[in-house]
């Protein structure tokens, strides 16, 4: 596993995970898709909890702080079209709009008590701005 091999950190499965798209995919309400994007934290901190409990009397090293961090990826890669890694979809977005579309996972994460945050293929310094704006005004914690 990665622990084994060393690793500090462990990702939530939400790069591509969104409220918008739980809603519009499964037609479940905005409190349902939530609690899914909050299951990957859930799943990663057992997954840190399992890894300790079964290497206590190894020679692993368990000492170590193991962080989780949120996986945030950008909305291109909840469009299924490549455009995660081109950024076209920012020519037709504001930064407030990208804002209005990551608070509701990154609010999440940080409610379900994530490490830290890891925003992944950021593809636009448009997305970037409004990512680093939400963290450094509403989730400074």
């Amino acid at each position: 596993s990665y622990l084994e091999s060393g690793a500090d950190v462990l990702i939530t499965a939400s790069y591509q995970a969104s409220v918008e798209g739980f809603r519009r995919e499964l037609g479940v309400s905005e409190v349902e898709a939530r609690d899914l994007i909050g299951r990957s934290v859930t799943l990663a901190r057992e997954a840190r909890s399992q890894f300790i409990s079964e290497n206590v009397t190894t020679d692993t090293p368990v000492g170590r702080e193991v962080q989780i961090a949120g996986s945030v990826g950008p909305y291109g890669a909840c469009q299924h079209d490549g455009s995660e890694y081109t950024g076209d979809y920012v020519d037709h977005m504001t930064q407030q709009e990208l804002e209005v579309w990551h608070r509701p996972r990154l609010k999440t994460l940080v409610e379900c008590g994530v490490d830290l945050v890891a925003c992944e293929t950021l593809p636009a310094l448009t997305e970037a701005l409004a990512l680093v704006h939400l963290l450094t005004t509403e989730f400074t914690d």
